[in-house]
């Protein structure tokens, strides 16, 4: 055999041996790769099958969201700060911040965020990226909305008693600077801002259920109208808001595709939050303030301790604290209370820490303000009154206007308008009739196709406090800026005849706070002459209620010749529904919440006290125009809400005290019974 077929035999495997290395390490290789494809080919065929199963599930949430887009939405409200709800002026309950901002936007101040200030008492007014404890709250609570800074003019008519040229803090600087020294302060604060008190609170939620009664059956006729449109192949969307008088009355922000999705109805959307609606209070948490009051309390008394620390600090001066009966003006006096850097009175009654806070969030925690005994203990010792004189006469606020005019501002017919646009906008012409099949026939059912007034009323109570309460309300939406601004004036014409200058009584009652003020200023006065006793420094804080901040106002300011409120211009602003804009009596830049005047009394160098002090006042006997600062070493400057206003029988923001001393308006007696028993005709 030769050499080759040698070879050849080597490299072979022969019938019953075994393979050669290099043949054994191929197949192991081939069978490895086989296995590694395999694997990858599985992977890529899970892939697939995940990324099939997904766009399915992905294809039938966007058929469901399209059956049910303007149903459900995503369940969340729209970012408050578009509805900015809080800003809008709702008479005596709107929030003091709006108030504030629009007085402080007429001095061109740059705006002070009432809602996120800081901490740090040295800077009150420095913004801070969140509020303080009282909105930490779970988050599925709403929140209440951070207020947007703005410079530039207010494009709100500001009252001509307020200054358009100088702030609290510019005044103060001014007198500083001529050595004049702020030694008596003297404020009187409206409380914080509250819920409605229960009665209220039942009345909303009874009113509001009914019409959440009737918005579930709008809501069912929506959609079958949907349903049908679409089973015979109509595109429901055009038969449905074909309308334009229809779609046009909608609130603009419903009145477009949310996230991408066509509506079929753009009311649904709002109609089904408003259904599932839930009350913001209960009856027992009636008339407590709210976190947003107490906040605003605490910021008040801090910029007014940035200007004036000596009058909360009671080492420096004689300070003194007074509410009435009520829980929510000792509820504001203790948030106004933390600003000061000592009160060794309060910590005779309950150290701060020990006093529950404010939760209106939370029932439970309400229920502890409400049975408190540091708040009862508080109540009972600082307790005042002569600070509730507005209840004191019997009928003396009850029904000028009606005898004025003949006939009573809450009868409804003069918001039917309003009551129409809302049922309008709320769909309600959808119940007009109803089939239901008895034994196979048809019959009709009459359904309530508008809201009564009272019920219209209702939602506009839920709207304005639940903004106020909470940031922002949807019952807002069902109106528009002209109505809301007709309700508003209504209030203003009832607290102007009702509570402040209906009569002359109702200005002369508020002499049961004005004359202690007067006595204390009358000391002062003659104290100048006595330079040894000197003047008594001390600062005093009175909180009480709405009706008494405006009678004192109208005893001290006197607008009763308005021309809004004219006899003529109110009956033919009511008949016509127009809302003067220019009037000088506005509740809700006068008395909102937390609505505050205050008298500080500065003491000026003594080189005017003498022979120029006579000659001022010969010039006043015979009513010549005198400069106040040369006719006495005491001023008065008199804020209200932060701001100086002009007071009567004076020509100047810091005016001579003696001036106004002797003629009259700060009076030294009061008779209230000779006050209750006058004549109640409107002069």
């Amino acid at each position: 055999m030769g050499s080759g077929d040698h070879l050849a035999n080597d490299s072979a495997t022969d019938s019953t041996g075994k393979s050669s290395p290099s043949a054994s390490s191929k197949t192991s290789s081939t069978g490895i790769c086989t296995i590694i494809r395999w694997i990858f080919l599985l992977m890529a065929i899970a892939l697939i099958s995940a990324a099939l199963v997904f766009m399915i599930i992905s294809y039938v949430k966007v058929l469901d969201d399209k059956e049910n887009s303007c149903y459900d939405q995503t369940g969340n409200f729209p970012s408050p700060l578009e509805d900015n709800q809080q800003n809008k002026f709702y008479a005596t309950k709107t929030l003091y911040s709006t108030a504030y901002n629009h007085l402080t936007k007429s001095t061109s101040q740059l705006l002070t965020n009432i809602y996120h200030l800081s901490a740090n008492n040295d800077n009150p007014s420095a913004p801070t990226a969140q509020l303080d404890n009282y909105n930490r709250r779970d988050n599925s609570q709403p929140k209440i909305p951070q207020q947007p800074q703005a410079n530039g003019k207010s494009s709100i008519h500001i009252p001509k008693m307020f200054s358009k040229k100088n702030s609290l803090e510019s005044m103060n600087e001014h007198l500083l600077e001529e050595r004049c020294k702020p030694i008596q302060f003297h404020f009187y604060g409206r409380h914080a801002a509250r819920l409605p008190k229960d009665t209220e609170i039942e009345s909303i939620n009874g009113n509001i259920k009914k019409i959440q009664d009737m918005i579930d059956q709008v809501i069912k006729k929506l959609l079958d109208e949907e349903k049908l449109a679409k089973s015979i192949g109509q595109d429901s969307e055009s038969s449905l808001i074909s309308s334009p008088q229809e779609d046009n009355d909608l609130p603009r922000s419903e009145n477009k595709t949310v996230a991408g999705k066509n509506c079929s109805d753009p009311r649904l959307a709002l109609l089904q939050r408003l259904k599932q609606w839930q009350p913001f209070a209960i009856p027992q948490q009636g008339n407590l303030i709210t976190e947003s009051g107490a906040h605003e309390a605490r910021q008040m008394a801090e910029r007014f301790r940035k200007v004036f620390p000596q009058f909360f600090d009671d080492t420096l001066t004689n300070i003194s604290v007074s509410v009435t009966q009520e829980l929510r003006t000792a509820q504001t006096a203790l948030e106004f209370a933390k600003a000061f850097a000592s009160f060794r009175e309060l910590n005779s009654v309950c150290t701060l820490d020990k006093f529950p806070e404010t939760n209106t969030y939370d029932p439970t925690e309400s229920a502890k303000v409400m049975n408190d005994d540091c708040f009862k203990r508080f109540t009972s010792k600082f307790k005042d009154g002569r600070l509730e004189f507005h209840k004191r006469c019997d009928g003396l606020s009850q029904q000028r206007f009606q005898q004025r005019y003949g006939f009573d501002l809450k009868e409804g017919y003069r918001t039917q308008f309003i009551a129409d646009a809302v049922s309008k906008r709320l769909a309600l012409e959808k119940l007009s009739a109803q089939t239901k099949l008895e034994s196979g026939v048809p019959s009709q059912i009459p359904v309530t196709t508008s809201l009564t007034p009272e019920q219209t009323h209702s939602i506009y109570e839920a709207c304005r406090y639940e903004s106020v309460a909470r940031g922002r309300s949807d019952w807002c939406k069902l109106f528009h800026d002209d109505e809301i601004n007709f309700y508003e004036y209504l209030i203003d014409i009832d607290d102007f005849y009702n509570e402040a200058y209906g009569s002359n009584p109702l200005r002369q009652s508020s002499c049961e706070v004005l004359t202690p003020l007067a006595t204390k200023l009358t000391l002062a006065d003659l104290s100048i002459f006595n330079p040894q006793k000197g003047i008594r420094q001390e600062s005093n804080f009175f909180f009480t209620h709405s009706a008494a901040i405006q009678r004192i106002i109208a005893a001290i300011h006197d607008l009763k010749d308005d021309p809004a409120y004219h006899n003529a211009t109110v009956l033919g602003n009511l008949k016509n529904r127009k809302v003067p804009q220019d009037r000088n009596w506005r509740t809700s830049l006068m008395t909102p919440f937390s609505a505050n005047l205050a008298f500080v009394l500065y003491q000026c160098p003594n080189a005017t006290v003498g022979s120029e002090v006579s000659m001022a006042r010969e010039n006043e006997e015979n009513d010549q125009d005198v400069n106040v600062g040369l006719s006495s070493p005491l001023k008065i400057v008199t804020l209200l809400n932060e701001h100086p206003i002009i007071v009567d029988q004076c020509n100047d923001y810091a005016c001579d005290l003696p001036r106004l001393l002797r003629r009259g308006i700060f009076p030294l007696a009061c008779d209230m019974s000779s006050i209750c028993a006058q004549h109640l005709s409107y002069t």
